[in-house]
């Protein structure tokens, strides 16, 4: 039970992480400071994570990794969608 708690706890500290980057990504015009790679590669990590969770059958790694990847993705777009429009 303690194990499964400290998962969760992983799961949100994980998760808030990222909502700043994203928040940011969203609120401003310069973008220079948000690196393309870190994002890209935290894509590729949190994407075999989640094959790994669900080969495992654990929904604390699936669900962790899965709001990661979609805060990446979120912030790859607003990157690759900024950089088109300039």
């Amino acid at each position: 039970m303690v194990l499964e708690h400290i998962g969760w706890a992983a799961v949100v500290l994980t998760s808030v992480q990222f909502i700043p980057q994203v928040a940011r990504a969203y609120t401003e015009k310069d973008l220079s400071a948000i690196s393309t790679k870190t994002y890209v590669l935290a894509f590729f990590a949190s994407l075999c994570w989640i094959i790994h969770g669900i080969l495992q059958s654990d929904i604390i790694i699936i669900t962790a990794n899965t709001f990661v990847l979609l805060c990446a993705t979120a912030i790859i777009i607003r990157k690759t969608t900024k950089k088109q429009k300039e």
